[in-house]
């Protein structure tokens, strides 16, 4: 198979294009970084999806679109909204219109779980969508484009649940590493604070892999991609204590206990064949040694 995969370089889009290649696949790798020799199975495309009106080039051969690519700022709301808008709206349509034109047989679009109003109970794709922030707002138009392509190709929507791993930056995850390696209180709001159900980022990539290869000629199915347990923050933060050896500092804050973004996987299961399986303590293990 031939797979394009856009944000090819970030988190994510590293450990995917390192399992495609392993798994004999061909990619052709886009990213607005500087230009990448082709290495074995890997061809990069310098391409930057945040310029408004650009269009992928012409290229043959392409079987499947993996749409990982977002906005580096897409936290730099409202300063940097038209960015945002760009990478995680305006460039995914034209993405969609140029598979439609070449003929791509899939697309697997990276979501996230902020599309889904926050719960107390892990979250089912039926669950009520309504995120509260920009980006939230611009993933799930995203969601609603590749819907609208569902007819010309098979789309597969994956919600990512808090994705870690080695290499991550800007994420909950290595904040917290930084916070208790430098013993900076953990804000816990209730008795154990948010609930989540962290993905280990070589999980997460055999999930997208996977849908690659799932059955159907056209149509639209969503799937979450959560980790194999829920854990919450105080959780989090001992677990990341335990691998550091060092004893993490909490900081209560008044309040109830907050909903939280907890995978329902059932979906992925039945579809795939697969549940995430790195649990968080080896997960954290791995990621704390290279941090």
């Amino acid at each position: 198979m031939k797979v394009l995969i856009t944000g090819a370089a970030g988190f994510i889009g590293t450990a995917l294009c390192r399992s495609l290649e392993q798994a004999g696949h061909d990619i052709v790798a886009v990213s607005r970084g500087p230009v990448r020799p082709a290495a074995g199975r890997i061809e990069w495309m310098p391409f930057d999806l945040a310029q408004p009106g650009a269009r992928l080039p012409a290229v043959g051969g392409i079987d499947a679109i993996v749409y990982l690519a977002q906005s580096r700022d897409y936290r730099r709301f409202p300063e940097r909204a038209l960015d945002i808008f760009q990478v995680n709206v305006a460039a995914l349509l034209m993405t969609l219109d140029w598979a439609r034109e070449h003929g791509v047989r899939r697309l697997v679009y990276a979501s996230t779980a902020n599309v889904y109003q926050a719960s107390r109970k892990p979250l089912s794709e039926g669950g009520r969508l309504h995120p509260e922030s920009f980006y939230g707002q611009t993933k799930l138009m995203g969601e609603q484009l590749v819907q609208a392509y569902a007819g010309h190709m098979y789309c597969v929507v994956l919600r990512l649940f808090s994705v870690y791993g080695p290499g991550q930056t800007g994420m909950l995850v290595p904040d917290l590493i930084e916070r208790v390696r430098t013993r900076t209180p953990i804000h816990v709001q209730g008795t154990l604070g948010l609930q989540l159900t962290p993905a280990f980022v070589t999980d997460v990539a055999a999930c997208i892999e996977g849908a690659l290869h799932v059955t159907g000629a056209h149509g639209l199915e969503i799937m979450n991609v959560g980790g194999p347990g829920a854990l919450s923050i105080r959780e989090i933060g001992e677990a990341i204590g335990g691998a550091l050896g060092i004893e993490p500092v909490f900081q209560s804050v008044p309040g109830p206990e907050p909903p939280g973004y907890m995978s329902d996987n059932t979906q992925l299961r039945a579809r795939l064949g697969f549940e995430p399986a790195i649990r968080f303590d080896e997960g954290i293990r791995r990621t704390v040694h290279v941090s």
